[in-house]
């Protein structure tokens, strides 16, 4: 193979070899880069099935994107070879490193703790390894550890081997199967069950095991013997092995290695945080063995190919060391209790776990577990010598007090350099032993949010304690907390140097979640404020989120970058999406959930952004002035301009030239002019130009519309000189603002399912196709727009107040209605409400015989149109009429097999209807089609054979095309049935038709995308994913595919 080329891939020299096939060093010179190349075997590439999972799970093994996971780059085909291209790593892997007694702690802890970080990484993408064992995983020639194999070693197939217990076992996965090599499977592994993440859990417990002593935590001659150990024994405690190591690294890696998987770490995140304590607690306290081996010494090795597959990459005589995690440590101590009563000892100690489990949620935070400072319970403690000994910075510490009913909980936060108080809090409670989770609910965030979220006593402390290091000496971590310091001051001075610190932290540290987050932030700063200014503002500030994202999904303030930078794109339905992820991956932080409520009421949520800003205010009393925006603009829009006033006073931010103005414009309405006045005075001392660019700076949080020229109005008012001409606001579409009064020339309308009013209550399939044949209707006609089928009627489900709907489906009107059959009559009424007012723009009701359900149908769009007609520009609008049901009872089964199809994800159900509607009528073309793709959908599940089901569904389509011609729901089911077969010419060109046939089919824009994705083409599949979520915004389907 060497001198071998496969595609652009020239192989240069053997890795390894193992069951799985073989290892190349390859160069791509399409790139110019060195790789690692996994020719798989001849028998594994010709197995179609097992072919197609392996490439199923390469795909979301490629997602991983983290320093201490293996890349991979691609599965390719040459001429009929199969190959993954992945990441070339220029080390050794782990099996070959581990000393007879184990390592010493600190090379201990530079391996363990990123290996649980890796597994925290990819556990939050949802990707299980099921095989971490030391031969997956790498030590590079910088110290640096990378985890290799993500779900590919359980594809692996059974192999001869010399040592048994190395087996790894089955290949497939599924219930009754084994998956994993046996020393370092988990108990549920072994007796073939379902698995989760928790299974590498207990993998990495035996991995920590070994790294610790040099021995595996279970013995057995045979591989049979060894799992019965795995079963049944109990590990030799890890101090009776090495006295040396930190009293409670035992506690740690025993927890990970329980037999039952509930009684383990729940997540990897919790083992990271827990060797993150112990290795700082360990740090000064501990000395290296000078016989045991460092890992940055590692001598140096000639190239040898890997027994194992997994080897990607080459040996190296480099040396190099692992930096130890740095940050602002904090520790909570146990709360002290002077109470005889059990229920407020149980507070005390609730209290203290619910704070540091808070605190956790800040990312930026690192916080001593609370394993640590359980020592110091019984103690009074000096807290400047706790701090040494914890080597902390900071550290809190709390008192309960009972007297009576009433209990007095005092917190306090020192900084143990110095010995200042940088915050204390009283709080004093009435206490019923029965309401002890209440009373830990309501006080545990409001310390937590007031000390740690960007606003609080932490950020500001730490953001001011480098306040004065030389930009260019800043750690990544420290760029960050600068950052911070922006908020404080909010000039463009203290932006500009934001920004440069964190673009030269995500060079330095590219896999730096909160860096990347905060940038984003700061780039949109520059289309908030206007500070320094650079072209493409939102895109950079897009880009930089979907990063943060991408590393960190569940890192809250990734989620608030990217809900701003949506915001301000005005991709509302993709904005309040981020936004409420934000604020529910930590609803302690009170600025991210302060900022999602200003920016969500903007959006014409005015309730539950308000709603949202009071939470934020009663999290933190301290908080920002900023926060009370949202409040003020709702009672300035409802001309409540005391009220307006009571609240702007107490944004009490003086500097801030959105202060000046908000007063200006509210005693302008109030005909103040003195005061309105000196408020322009002040704006234009800070913001000479307002008067020019008041339009562009209020638009860009508002919009255009009815509050931005009542904002207007109000400074107009007040003196100010306002320059319509000044600025150019960007524009809220249509469908991103909910308003009544819409944008001029078009309205939104949402047709709910029809009520069934039938005495058994049997006709909700008929009620929902009804709705469905509606909006069909309605979609042709110029000017209007309809919220999805699947927004639409997801959005009734869950909310039953016609303003909630409207809100959630940025609407200003709905359709909704019912429908009544007695024998062969039809009584249908409708009705259509303006959702802000609740008024009836129109009504009506039809009794006609059933066959003439096409032509209520028809009446009641018609009808719809003309009530809107005087806000459409001037044009024909009427519906075009319909030919009649020829066949009523075959028009029922064919809306009862669309309901069971896309209501109740019945496909059985769904093909039997359709094939009795063909029965009953084989002319009606859309039963055809509906039969189609049901059938597919059906073999997609494997609830019919896949060939027979895909050559019915050609037929079926055939005949559909012979009896209606060409149709959008005809091309979509038949890219749908392209994909599988891998036919992507085929697939791509039947669903760019459907797109010119039918815009909005949901189904069809997500499919494409998966057959994007498939191909690679991710930026182009992102494409029909944020069209497909814009169409459709309540669309599980459309979420799920993304």
């Amino acid at each position: 193979m060497i001198g071998r080329t496969l595609a652009h891939y020239r192989i240069t020299a053997a890795l390894g070899a193992g069951g799985m096939g073989e290892v190349w060093q390859a160069t791509d010179e399409k790139l110019g880069r060195e790789v690692a190349l996994k020719v798989l075997p001849e028998e594994f590439a010709d197995d179609p099935q097992r072919l197609d999972r392996f490439e199923r799970e390469a795909r979301a093994v490629a997602s991983l994107n983290h320093p201490h996971i293996v890349t991979i780059y691609s599965v390719e085909d040459a001429g009929g070879i199969r190959f993954l291209t992945m990441e070339l790593v220029d080390g050794r892997t782990l099996d070959g490193m581990i000393p007879e007694n184990g390592f010493d702690i600190e090379s201990f802890f530079d391996l363990a703790t990123p290996l649980a970080e890796a597994m925290s990484a990819a556990h939050d993408k949802s990707v299980i390894h099921r095989d971490l064992k030391p031969s997956n995983v790498m030590v590079d020639s910088d110290g640096r550890v990378k985890v290799m194999d993500f779900g590919l070693a359980k594809l692996q197939e059974t192999g001869d081997s010399s040592d048994s217990s190395e087996l790894p076992t089955q290949a497939l996965t599924g219930i009754g199967m084994v998956v994993g090599t046996v020393p370092y499977m988990s108990p549920e592994q072994i007796e073939g069950k379902i698995v989760d993440h928790r299974t590498d859990v207990f993998s990495l417990g035996v991995l920590l095991y070994e790294l610790a002593t040099g021995e595996r935590p279970f013995q057995g001659e045979s591989s049979p013997a060894l799992m019965s150990s795995i079963l049944k024994d109990v590990p030799t405690p890890l101090l009776e092995t090495r006295a040396d190591l930190p009293r409670h690294l035992g506690r740690v890696i025993g927890r990970c290695l329980e037999k039952d998987r509930r009684d383990r770490y729940q997540t990897a995140r919790d083992v990271f945080n827990e060797l993150k304590a112990l290795r700082r607690e360990s740090s000064s306290s501990t000395g290296t063995a000078a016989s045991q081996p460092r890992v940055e010494n590692f001598p140096p090795q000639s190239m040898q190919p890997s027994s194992d597959l997994s080897a990607t990459g080459r040996s190296s005589s480099a040396t190099g060391s692992i930096p130890h995690d740095e940050g602002f440590w904090v520790a909570v101590l146990p709360f002290r209790c002077r109470s005889a009563d059990s229920s407020v000892e149980a507070l005390a100690e609730g209290l203290t776990e619910d704070i540091v489990t808070g605190l956790s949620r800040f990312s930026y935070l690192r916080v001593i577990s609370r394993s640590s400072t359980s020592r110091y319970a019984a103690e009074t403690v000096d807290v400047r010598a706790v701090g040494e000994e914890l080597g902390a910075r900071y550290v809190m510490e709390g008192s309960i007090r009972q007297a009576g009913s009433v209990l007095r909980v005092a917190v306090q936060v020192v900084d143990t350099d110095s010995g200042a108080h940088l915050w204390a809090e009283t709080y004093n409670r009435p206490f019923r032993p029965e309401e002890i989770f209440e009373l830990q609910d309501d006080l545990a965030p409001r310390i937590v949010s007031t000390i740690a979220d960007m606003n609080g006593v932490l950020p500001h402390t730490m953001s001011e304690s480098i306040r004065s290091r030389p930009v260019d000496e800043l750690s990544p971590y420290e760029a960050m907390l600068r950052g911070f310091g922006y908020y404080v001051r909010l000039t463009a001075e203290d932006h500009i140097e934001a920004r440069d610190c964190l673009e030269r932290a995500v060079t330095d540290d590219p896999g730096n979640a909160d860096c990347w987050a905060l940038l984003s932030v700061m780039y949109a700063e520059e289309h908030k404020h206007g500070f320094n200014v650079r072209p493409d503002s939102l895109d950079r500030s897009l880009e930089a989120a979907r990063k943060a994202v991408a590393i960190a999904p569940s890192n809250h303030f990734a989620h608030h970058s990217l809900a701003q930078a949506l915001f301000f794109r005005r991709e509302i339905q993709a904005f309040r999406i981020a936004a409420e992820r934000a604020v529910a991956l930590n609803p302690m932080d009170g600025c991210t959930t302060a900022f999602m409520g200003i920016l969500m009421a903007y959006t014409g949520q005015w309730d539950e952004g308000c709603a949202l800003a009071e939470r934020a205010m009663q999290l933190n009393p301290h908080h920002p002035g900023w926060y009370r925006f949202s409040i003020f603009l709702n009672a300035y829009r409802k001309k409540d301009y005391s009220g307006a006033l009571d609240v702007v006073l107490k944004i009490n931010m003086p500097t801030y030239y959105f202060t000046h103005a908000s007063l200006a414009a509210v005693y302008g309405q109030l005909g103040d002019q003195p005061a309105a006045r000196q408020a322009v005075r002040e704006l234009l001392a800070q913001k000479p130009d307002f008067g020019a660019t008041a339009r562009e700076e209020w638009g860009r949080w508002v919009g255009p519309g009815e509050l931005l020229e009542h904002l207007i109005d109000g400074l107009r008012k007040a003196g100010l000189d306002v320059d319509g001409a000044g600025g150019d606001t960007t524009e809220l579409k249509s469908s991103d603002v909910n308003s009544e009064a819409g944008a001029s020339g078009s309205v939104a309308i949402a047709v709910l399912p029809f009520s069934d009013m039938s005495p058994a209550k049997d006709q909700d399939y008929f009620c929902e196709g009804m709705a469905e044949e509606i909006m069909n209707a309605l979609v042709g006609v110029d000017g209007i727009r309809v919220a999805s089928r699947t927004s639409a009627f997801r959005a009734q489900r869950e909310e039953k107040d016609l303003q909630a709907i409207g809100r959630v489906l940025s609407v200003d009107q709905i359709l909704e209605g019912s429908v009544r059959m007695a024998g062969s009559r039809l009584r249908v009424t409708a009705q259509l409400i303006g959702v802000e007012s609740g008024f009836h723009l129109w009504s009506e009701r039809y009794d006609r015989e059933a066959e003439d359900v096409f032509a209520v149908q028809d009446e009641i769009a018609n009808g719809v149109v003309a009530a809107v007609t005087s806000r459409l520009a001037p044009g024909d609008r009427t519906v075009q009429a319909r030919e009649q049901v020829g066949n009523l009872e075959a028009y029922r089964h064919y809306l009862k097999g669309r309901y069971l199809r896309h209501t109740k994800n019945d496909h059985a159900g769904a093909l039997q209807s359709y094939e009795e509607a063909i029965r009953l009528d084989p002319t009606h073309g859309p039963s055809w089609v509906g039969a189609a793709e049901v059938t597919v959908l059906a073999a997609f599940y494997s609830l019919i054979p896949t060939q027979q089901a895909f050559a019915k569904a050609k037929e079926y389509l055939a005949t559909a095309a012979r009896l209606q011609g060409e149709s959008g729901e005809a091309c979509y089911v038949e890219g749908l049935l392209a994909w599988p077969q891998r036919r992507w010419g085929t697939c791509e060109e039947v669903l760019l038709r459907a797109f010119e046939l039918e815009p909005n089919n949901v189904q069809a824009l997500c499919f494409f995308g998966m057959e994007l994705c498939t191909r690679q083409r991710l930026d182009e599949a992102m494409v029909y994913f944020d069209r497909a979520r814009e169409v459709d915004p309540l669309s599980a389907f459309a979420h799920a595919t993304t």
